[in-house]
């Protein structure tokens, strides 16, 4: 039979409990039937997953004054987590600036506000001596390509999807669900 040791987050609970129960039993209450009232809070409160809410829950508990023999027997609810913010989305317009932003401010690093992909037509395409393209959108977006391939074959007009890759680079595919590395320009 083996043991395994308790998560981190297991034994800060753990010792979160036994701080708020030595509080309430060196505490002095009216009566010891105050003190078992108290203590089921406090074991309801840390059945609540989320850490601010919980925290809420333990100061309400103990900041209650004891309660008479009728509302021995009342449930403590935990109070509702306050909603969030709506998030705003980002323009198409901005999609995969932060490249040229980053490159003019130098390695200066700033939360990158991004949408997944965005679709676009291409207006223009120019190859370059060593044979990369050079891509205008419709939306006035200049994409390069990041490396030659022979597979890749785009025309003027092609409808395209530029998407966002895991570790912070762009994929433009082209009809066919061919693609290409590529990085932004303009």
């Amino acid at each position: 039979m083996s043991t395994r040791p308790n998560s981190p987050r297991k034994h800060a609970f753990d010792c979160l409990f036994a701080a708020a129960l030595s509080v309430i039993l060196t505490t002095p209450h009216a009566s010891a039937a105050t003190d078992a009232e108290i203590a089921d809070k406090v074991r309801d409160c840390a059945n609540i997953p989320r850490d601010k809410v919980r925290l809420r829950c333990f100061d309400a508990a103990l900041r209650e004054p004891p309660a008479t023999t009728s509302t021995a027997n009342a449930e403590v609810e935990p109070p509702e987590p306050e909603p969030l913010p709506p998030k705003a989305a980002p323009s198409d317009d901005d999609f995969g600036k932060e490249q040229v932003e980053r490159r003019q401010a130098k390695g200066k690093k700033q939360p990158p506000e991004e949408t997944p992909q965005i679709k676009a037509t291409v207006a223009a395409i120019s190859k370059r001596r060593d044979g990369l393209l050079t891509i205008t959108l419709d939306n006035d977006q200049i994409w390069r390509q990041k490396s030659v391939t022979s597979l890749f074959r785009l025309r003027e007009g092609d409808e395209v999807t530029v998407k966002k890759g895991r570790f912070g680079g762009y994929t433009l595919v082209a009809p066919g669900r061919k693609s290409t590395a590529v990085t932004r320009l303009e």
